[in-house]
């Protein structure tokens, strides 16, 4: 085969207006047509979409216009544009049609999608309008979109249909969250699921994931090129995308950081003070010297820890956001209070801060404190209304939530719960 060259990217959540900011709806926009001058400067062959071109399924008119203005660049360069939806550009089910099929239907894109037969999943070629995989000369492209909690029976159906050939390079392209998101239904799968295609498969190009993830020198998860949500480069995450090279059979994987907001964290102790007064200058003094004035309009999000003599809830967490974000010239600041969280470990470092823990921990205690007759539940309750909130964000639809609470409140100790609740003769 010739030598060839394509870029991977993911989740680049076009029309996303993050913090109801207009300023962030063009972030999402000049982070993508960043990669896409990179790979037009670069003469790639391919644009690889792993999913999530867009933030919602129900885009409005702006975001058509800006996505189709993009793809429309790399048509005029002739680079075509492999893509597969996920969550987030699926169809909701009274429709059809998603707005990544009529992408497809105007050319600006080659949406690969699953094909099901006898209800299994089956490997099609792509015709135009229909189909799962398109063959190069020494190249196969195979793609397969957000298949849900059941990814890993249709990788099982799959990988037989894959047979063991040096002839060509073949790429598969999933939505897919490999040992993240177990058990939550949201295309969360353990990575054996994908050893079957070691040998049959040369890359796996993975999206869903906002953030970075290489395994086995052939499974690459590239992330969301922008911070979807404020906390995704809290640890040194990177940001970017895969400009891959393959020549001989032999690939080279070569990751691109993307242009994206700067983010500033700030872990805050107010251990010591006295007055809710006091923690304004507190946080002022702690991040003076942070050096934000030499960024454009930065993001920051600072977490409010330690322990304080009065109800914490008398932090004025909105003041703090405004004096931060007029004084240092911010596009937005979020103040998290998690002071007086004694259950929580703080190690005074932002990195270490899990804020899904804390948010757990917040919930079981109000379900203990307003609804003792579930105390023996409250975390158990606590997972499922933190899942919950996981599984709107990612776009599972709501038969199937409703169908995960209904498992919930068909266990016994909740049946047990609501029985003690209608004995006490108490009203809600």
């Amino acid at each position: 085969m010739k030598k060839i060259s394509f870029i991977h990217c993911s989740d680049l959540h076009l029309g996303c207006r993050q913090f109801n900011e207009q300023q962030r709806f063009y972030d999402f926009v000049d982070s993508s047509d960043y990669i896409i001058n990179y790979a037009i400067d670069r003469k790639v062959d391919f644009f690889i979409i792993a999913g999530d071109l867009f933030h919602l399924r129900n885009i409005n008119a702006a975001t058509l216009k800006i996505a189709m203005d993009l793809l429309k660049k790399l048509k005029n360069a002739g680079i075509e544009v492999i893509a597969i939806e996920g969550n987030h550009d699926k169809a909701f089910y009274v429709d059809e049609e998603s707005w990544m099929d009529f992408l497809n239907s105007q050319g600006y894109i080659k949406l690969l999608r699953p094909y099901y037969e006898e209800g299994r999943l089956k490997l099609i070629p792509y015709d135009g309008e229909k189909g799962n995989y398109i063959k190069y000369d020494g190249l196969m492209i195979a793609g397969f979109g957000y298949l849900g909690a059941t990814t890993w029976q249709r990788l099982e159906e799959l990988a037989p249909q894959f047979a063991f050939n040096d002839d060509e390079f073949r790429i598969l392209i999933l939505h897919a969250a490999v040992d993240k998101l177990l058990g939550m239904d949201l295309a969360g799968i353990r990575k054996g699921s994908l050893e079957a295609f070691r040998g049959k498969v040369d890359y796996i190009a993975l999206g869903h994931i906002h953030t970075r993830q290489e395994l086995e020198d052939f499974i690459f998860n590239p992330g969301a090129p922008e911070c979807v949500h404020i906390d995704e480069v809290r640890k040194d995450q990177e940001k970017g995308f895969y400009h891959v090279t393959v020549e001989d059979g032999k690939k080279q994987v070569e990751f691109v950081p993307s242009i994206h907001r700067k983010v500033f964290y700030f872990n805050i102790n107010l251990t010591g003070i006295h007055l809710p007064e006091e923690a304004i200058k507190r946080v002022l003094h702690e991040i003076d010297s942070a050096g934000m004035d030499s960024f454009d309009r930065p993001m920051v999000q600072i977490n409010l820890c330690g322990n304080v003599p009065f109800n914490s809830f008398a932090i004025d967490t909105g003041s703090i956001a405004e004096n931060v974000k007029s004084l240092y010239n911010c596009l937005t600041v979020e103040v998290l209070n998690n002071t007086n969280l004694a259950q929580v470990k703080d190690s005074g470092s932002m990195p270490a801060f899990d804020r899904e823990s804390v948010e757990k921990n917040v919930i079981a205690q109000m379900i203990a404190e307003y609804k003792p007759e579930l105390g023996d539940m409250k975390d158990e309750l606590a997972r499922l209304i933190l899942d919950i909130k996981n599984w709107s964000l990612t776009g599972m639809n709501e038969i199937d939530i409703a169908y995960e609470i209904e498992k919930m409140i068909d266990k016994p100790l909740f049946y047990e719960a609501a029985a003690a609740k209608e004995g006490d003769g108490n009203e809600n």
